[in-house]
């Protein structure tokens, strides 16, 4: 699943104090000269994207979580620089729902957090920059139970139930999913489906088309990376053309 040479990417790990809330910064370049059709995969993640391209302004978009695949073209010339949140950031440090914007975009103003376009000239100190800014808004006294919940769920890889988190973080199944209905759009059930899809992606990467995690079986296994991704797995192995991609699992350059 090799990337086309005119797509460049490479990511960043935070810094361990924002690691709950961040998971990773990314940086994606186009260099080709003519437009390329892409398709984004699901991964459980919620993006903020600073972006310019040859034929747009910079700009400063936040991407809602998504459940299904998204067909979109990267533009010649495109830089993104890219922010991965874990959920929990919406509410502690982004402080915005995202509930109304599954499987959607919107954009924000381009000086959010103080962004300028000349922000996409180097990567580290972007990285160095908003790694500040997060610092800065880190929450003074977060629920307890919520970054439990959290940790819980990055742990498991969407290996789990929803009953295990609420026996796990002290939360009822009401409130967990009435919480996750009113600041992210979707029942929790439906994000550890996420979360296991992305954990699948990389053996997918690697050429196993058999279940890694908790499917019932193989049959299980390619129904729910199909509904997923709109593909059989192995036509996501074969990739023509390069055109899956998902940020969060990409491999660095």
């Amino acid at each position: 699943m090799a990337k086309s040479p005119e797509i460049a990417y490479q990511y960043q790990s935070p810094p361990e104090e924002i690691s709950l809330y961040v998971d990773r910064f990314w940086c994606l370049k186009h260099t080709g000269k003519t437009a390329k059709e892409v398709i984004l995969l699901p991964d459980g993640k919620i993006d903020i994207l600073f972006s310019s391209s040859d034929t747009a302004p910079f700009q400063v978009v936040l991407v809602g979580l998504a459940t299904m695949p998204d067909q979109q073209m990267l533009e010649p010339g495109l830089i993104t620089f890219g922010i991965s949140f874990n959920p929990l950031a919406m509410e502690y440090i982004v402080q915005k729902s995202v509930a109304a914007f599954v499987n959607e975009a919107i954009e924000l103003k381009t000086d959010f957090w103080g962004a300028r376009a000349s922000w996409l000239k180097d990567f580290d100190l972007f990285c160095k920059k908003v790694s500040e800014i997060i610092i800065a808004l880190l929450p003074k006294a977060p629920d307890d139970r919520k970054l439990r919940m959290q940790a819980y769920l990055l742990k498991s890889n969407g290996n789990t139930t929803v009953r295990s988190i609420e026996k796990n973080c002290f939360i009822t199944a009401r409130a967990l999913n009435r919480y996750w209905m009113q600041t992210f759009g979707i029942p929790l059930k439906t994000y550890l489906l996420l979360l296991r899809f992305r954990s699948a992606f990389p053996h997918i990467k690697k050429g196993n088309l058999y279940p890694e995690a908790d499917y019932a079986d193989q049959s299980h296994f390619i129904k729910e990376v199909k509904r997923l991704s709109g593909h059989l797995p192995k036509e996501l192995l074969r990739n023509q053309n390069d055109r899956f991609v998902q940020f969060s699992v990409l491999d660095p350059d």
